[in-house]
Parts: structure tokens; sequence; C-alpha cells
């Protein structure tokens, strides 16, 4: 898991949401998208091609996140960012 992030509470629809990343190399066979609506139509972007699409602030962030663990050496172990809301504020900590 690269990230984790809570909606605020006074949304209508909430989520608590984890990010993963993975090498597409590794991934193999077809997504079966009957029952997950957002697996539809799944494909793949570069980081460029992603940042350019209409996205929320927290999915530019965790791609800010995706970006900087590609640059990082091999073998490199960074804690993923846990985004939540306490008293009306965005708090980032660090889930170990």
């Amino acid at each position: 898991m690269i990230a984790r992030a809570i909606t605020p509470p006074n949304r209508t629809r909430r989520f608590d949401a984890r990010f993963f990343m993975a090498d597409a190399g590794t991934i193999a066979g077809a997504l079966d998208a009957t029952h997950h609506e957002e697996l539809l139509t799944p494909s793949w972007l570069t980081l460029a091609e992603a940042r350019a699409l209409d996205l929320p602030a927290i999915t530019r962030r965790v791609l800010d996140e995706v970006e900087l663990r590609l640059d990082d050496p091999p073998g490199t172990a960074r804690p993923a960012p846990f985004f939540r809301f306490l008293r009306g504020k965005t708090v980032e900590t660090a889930l170990a």
C-alpha cells in the first residue's frame, strides 16, 4: 500500500481508500469487471496523462507519492501517507 485516505465526514458518499501500485509487467490475465463498476473500462496511463485528467486533489497527491517511489533506489522503505480530516482540516500522517 502506498497511501490511504478517508473522505471528510460531511460528504454524502464516503470512502476509506487504499492506494496500491504494481509493475504492469507482473500482472497476468484479464480483469473481471462483472461486479466492480470501476473496473469496466480499465486503462494504463502515464503519470503525465493521469495528471491531465480532472482528478480530485487527493488523487493528485497520491500520483506525487507514486512518482517519489519510482525515483527511490530499489529496496527503499517509504512509509505510506495517511490522509484524514480532523476538526475540519486535512491531516497527513505516516503509516508504519
